[in-house]
């Protein structure tokens, strides 16, 4: 998912180290440094941010309505209502971050979930596991989340932090293993099923016991939920949960899907309603394998240029753009990103070797998504070719381009430095990532409107290659997360393959091996654990716009676009630990999408399955096994498996996509091994 280089985590640990807090050596986590009059106003009123029913910080858990407050404007009713002085690290612009984060109706419909039994470990044993997601919706499980509305269990996981030492808090995080609707609330159940690391009992807060059993409070927050609690607790004994088996409880409202929708949609919308009869570009370099192309066009001639490729160009091109001088956006009253101007974005493309000698119009684009904190230039200019991008082109005869997914690539390195030191930046690289997600939109419509006609873009006898009719999109690791929210806003392209993707960003990267460079940096920047795991997990806001979790409905049912249903292909592998396979598992489960027979290994929960060869038109998630160990469920022992990198230069993997792209045929995907896809050997990277 990540490629990190040496230099880059080098650049990146100095400037931590520069930046990070001279003095932040509080041993306990939360509120402990206030004391007096200060800390009996830290919870001084429901609906500002705080919450008086775990006192390791104003607010845990999270997330919880107490956060949140009336707003009969909104579509749920209600709004986040942070203040400044309630968040869980210090930075530049809190206003503005709070202000930002407060737009939201709700909460993430895939939001870590974070408690703490204040100067008490729990048993890691005693928490439900990843590996057995149907105990946790069974009415006995020590960690439930419930549907308020009808009382559905919610498949879910939950892990001690283990980045917290003996002398710290320690935070719980509970994680969704199926994505929660929009516009609901939630209710998380800690029963006296967790014991301690000791197998002792854990004891529940006094604000929580006093709710519990009835009990007196000096507290007058806790008085005012009394009413409400009573109904939660016969709620709960109904759902078959007795109030006096109850460690904490609390609920929470998920936000609407208008708030997901507001952002790209009406973004592409927009950058199509002003696309430009031609495009401005500027060919910055060109690489190619023959002397002639040097003499025509200045294209320098590589002695190593890969044997598969026949053209690699590389520029720049004007594309719309919603970002202002400060790199934000500016909303309108809905909320809307408004069209601020043009910018330029980077663009790549690969013409393979088989389309030397091709006819006028028969070469295709495919618009290419790469991995995080990479570029398509690493990708499509890659003499090794070690993902195997231009051996795939050349197969398939399509050109190949991409731009970069701003906001996480190689070039927003400053940004996301800036981001790890100062989360109140925060939306400064959610709007990039969204201003991104415009640029890689307007790849194909370049393509097709002006560089179809650049001298580059010629066949042999004359025209250009460019076949304006069939467009296809395939993404590797981050190409393939951010391909869902790609694909469900993309007025053009209809097939796309997925190749190990993943979902819920903040719950899978403290569980990716290439996340480990990062994590020793918000260390040293955010050494509480506590605060680092409510940073992370406001984080998801970052990525929601793009969180495939959020899109993957929209892609088979409820049509964005006027092409109606689009055909996805997910190509996942068995342990990997680069895009955590349980991301995926997530979102298959949550979407519905069907697995491909024959399959290595199921997937709990997906209960539809469709035999290979399909018919066109048909989506589906195929599963590769590439004969790697299992991960670890530690969030602080993450060991690269070798998964992420073992299928993309495999033939098996090639010649499914080819099908799966067969023009006329578009949507067919076939078996592309004798029985299930098992592998051994070492990656081919």
């Amino acid at each position: 998912m990540f490629r990190w280089t040496l230099p880059v985590v080098l650049v990146l640990s100095l400037l931590t180290f520069a930046c990070s807090n001279e003095d932040d050596s509080t041993v306990l986590s939360g509120d402990s440094d206030r004391e007096g009059e200060e800390e009996a106003t830290a919870h001084s009123s429901l609906g500002l941010g705080c919450n008086p029913l775990m006192s390791a910080h104003c607010l845990l858990p999270y997330p919880s309505m107490a956060l949140l407050v009336e707003d009969d404007a909104s579509p749920t009713g209600l709004r986040v209502g942070l203040k400044p002085e309630h968040l869980p690290f210090e930075g530049s612009d809190s206003s503005y971050f709070v202000n930002r984060f407060n737009r939201a109706d709700g909460f993430s419909v895939s939001t870590p979930i974070v408690a703490v039994f204040e100067g008490q470990r729990v048993d890691p044993a005693s928490l439900p596991s990843l590996g057995d997601p149907a105990a946790s919706v069974l009415a006995d499980s020590p960690i439930q989340l419930l549907d308020r509305e009808n009382g559905t269990r919610i498949p879910l996981w939950a892990e001690p932090d283990r980045h917290a030492g003996e002398d710290v808090e320690q935070p719980i995080l509970i994680r969704v293993l199926k994505a929660l609707e929009f516009n609901r609330r939630y209710v998380v159940v800690l029963t006296n099923g967790l014991v301690t690391e000791k197998g002792g009992d854990l004891h529940p807060s006094a604000a929580f016991k006093a709710l519990r059993d009835n009990e007196p409070s000096e507290n007058s927050e806790v008085d005012v939920q009394r009413p409400s609690y009573e109904e939660l607790f016969e709620f709960l004994e109904e759902s078959g949960t007795s109030r006096n088996e109850l460690l904490a409880a609390w609920e929470f409202h998920t936000m609407s899907e208008d708030m997901i929708l507001a952002t790209i949609p009406p973004m592409v919308e927009r950058a199509v309603e002003v696309l430009p009869e031609s495009f401005e570009y500027e060919v910055t370099e060109c690489w190619a394998a023959d002397a002639e192309d040097r003499d025509a066009f200045g294209c320098e001639v590589l002695p190593d240029h890969h044997a598969l490729s026949w053209r690699r160009v590389h520029g720049t091109f004007n594309v719309p753009s919603f970002l202002d001088e400060n790199g934000r956006f500016v909303l309108d009253e809905e909320g809307k990103p408004i069209l601020q101007g043009t910018t330029q974005a980077v663009f790549d493309v690969n013409l393979p070797r088989s389309l030397k000698g091709a006819e006028a119009g028969s070469a295709p684009v495919t618009t290419f998504g790469h991995g995080l904190m990479a570029s398509g230039k690493y990708y499509l200019h890659d003499t090794d070719d070690e993902n195997g991008q231009m051996t795939l082109s050349n197969k398939l005869g399509h050109i190949f381009a991409s731009t970069e997914w701003r906001g996480l690539c190689t070039s927003d390195l400053g940004e996301i430095t800036a981001m790890i030191q100062d989360f109140t930046t925060m939306f400064e690289v959610s709007d990039l990532v969204a201003q991104g997600m415009v640029n890689m939109t307007m790849v194909q419509p370049f393509i097709e409107r002006t560089f179809k006609d650049d001298p580059l873009m010629q066949a042999s006898n004359g025209g250009s290659l460019v076949d304006i009719e069939h467009h296809f999109y395939t993404g590797i690791s981050q190409g393939a997360i951010f391909g869902s929210a790609f694909m469900a806003v993309n007025p053009w392209i209809r097939s796309a393959v997925l190749h190990v993707g993943s979902s819920c960003y903040a719950n899978i990267i403290q569980h990716s091996d290439e996340f480990t460079s990062l994590q020793l940096i918000l260390d040293t920047a955010h050494p509480e654990p506590l605060k680092q795991q409510l940073a992370l997990a406001f984080a998801q806001r970052l990525f929601d716009p793009v969180d495939p979790i959020n899109w993957v409905g929209r892609m088979t049912e409820g049509h964005l676009t006027d092409m109606g249903q689009k055909y996805i292909l997910w190509q996942n592998a068995v342990n990997d630990s680069g895009a955590p396979e349980f991301g995926a598992q997530v979102l298959a489960r949550s979407g519905k999408i069907p697995m491909l027979e024959p399959f290595p290994e199921s997937i709990w929960g997906v209960t539809e399955t469709l035999a290979t060869p399909t018919g066109p038109g048909t989506s589906g998630i195929m599963l590769f096994d590439p004969g790697k160990p299992e991960p670890s469920d530690s969030n602080a022992e993450v060991i690269n498996t070798g998964a992420h990198h073992a299928l993309r230069q495999r033939e098996e993997i090639h010649e499914q996509i080819r099908g799966f792209f067969e023009i006329g045929k578009e949507g067919t995907i076939l078996t592309p091994c004798d029985g299930p896809c098992r592998f051994e050997g070492e990656s081919q990277r």
